[in-house]
């Protein structure tokens, strides 16, 4: 005799609604993903003519130090700058990915929310 158990019984199990919104966000995401590996040309050299950011968003904008500093370096410092938030918003994404990870550890690789919660972790990376 075969045990059955129902969604209704059993906790783990996603709603049907989830399911169906899991459905629609694996295809949104094939469809939206960004693809950094195709869609960047790495090749190209780094343009030193430009500022990483908005010369605004130094943290040593408007002092004496910045009115010191030749232009080659205010835009080096905005490109340091920039990489470092960089670096922490990769930091993040790091964490989000860990918690998706967490959460679906011991869940049904067959169903849905979790190969969405995969793709979830899929663009987080292509994020960073």
């Amino acid at each position: 005799m075969a045990l059955t158990i129902s969604r209704a019984q059993h906790p783990d199990q996603p709603s049907d609604d989830d399911v169906d919104v899991a459905r629609r966000l694996l295809d949104s995401s094939a469809q939206l993903s960004y693809d950094p590996l195709t869609e960047v040309d790495w090749d190209t050299p780094l343009d030193k003519d430009f500022h990483g950011a908005s010369p605004e968003w130094s943290t040593l904008y408007g002092t004496a130090y910045w009115e010191e500093m030749s232009d080659a370096q205010r835009k080096e410092l905005t490109r340091q700058e920039a990489a470092s938030v960089a670096c922490t918003g990769i930091w993040f994404e790091m964490i989000l990915q860990q918690m998706i990870l967490r959460d679906i550890y011991f869940k049904d690789p067959t169903d849905e929310t979790f190969q969405w919660a995969l793709t979830e972790i899929a663009d987080e990376c292509r994020h960073s």
